[in-house]
């Protein structure tokens, strides 16, 4: 995931909540131009290997990896409105290509959704109306940040030990064998035998 156009503190907070799965741009524009190249690399990918989406890539797995989405979100669209359209068309005409782009606008687009003022939201092509649409204020935002950073700094690396083991079940009954305590299955190499 990729924010664009955030302003500095908003976006220090959405990347202490996301960890490594969120990055933030430096420029919307350049943020779009590699949103632009991902898709066509992607898009010829597909070709290339014979699959009509990410998604079936992903689960034939082939170069399964190759398929994670890459999701642009831009809350300020200012000076890149032709950047924008130049992207939506060529996402169309690329299909399914595991690129998505959020943008904030007030122009509607091909695949919008509508959040008023009050809090609802309506996406009409999915047939979704009258419904709340979640958020987090910049308030709680601001408060959970740093315990998400808190946590992250307190997570044991490789070389420290982390949580102990859940044992292996002990009760008689067949359907524990290869399980653990809490009901849950054994890796392979700690089954007991």
């Amino acid at each position: 995931m990729v924010l664009a156009g955030f302003d500095s503190l908003t976006s220090d907070h959405l990347l202490a909540i996301g960890g490594n799965r969120i990055t933030a741009a430096t420029s919307t524009a350049n943020a779009i131009e590699r949103a632009r190249r991902r898709a066509a690399a992607n898009a010829k990918a597909m070709t290339d290997t014979g699959i009509t989406t990410t998604f079936a890539g992903r689960v034939a797995d082939i170069v399964a990896d190759a398929w994670m989405p890459h999701v642009l979100l831009i809350a300020d669209t200012t000076n890149v409105e032709e950047q924008l359209t130049a992207l939506a068309d060529e996402l169309r005409l690329a299909g399914r290509c595991a690129v998505a782009v959020v943008a904030v606008a007030e122009t509607p687009t091909t695949w919008h959704v509508d959040v008023s003022a009050d809090g609802s939201l309506a996406i009409g092509w999915l047939s979704i109306t009258n419904t709340a649409a979640t958020r987090l204020p910049r308030d709680q935002l601001a408060r959970l940040a740093p315990v998400m950073r808190a946590a992250r700094a307190a997570a044991p690396t490789d070389d420290q030990r982390g949580d102990e083991p859940v044992p292996a079940a002990t009760d008689p009954d067949p359907w524990v064998e290869g399980t653990d305590a809490h009901g849950h299955l054994l890796d392979a190499g700690s089954a007991p035998e």
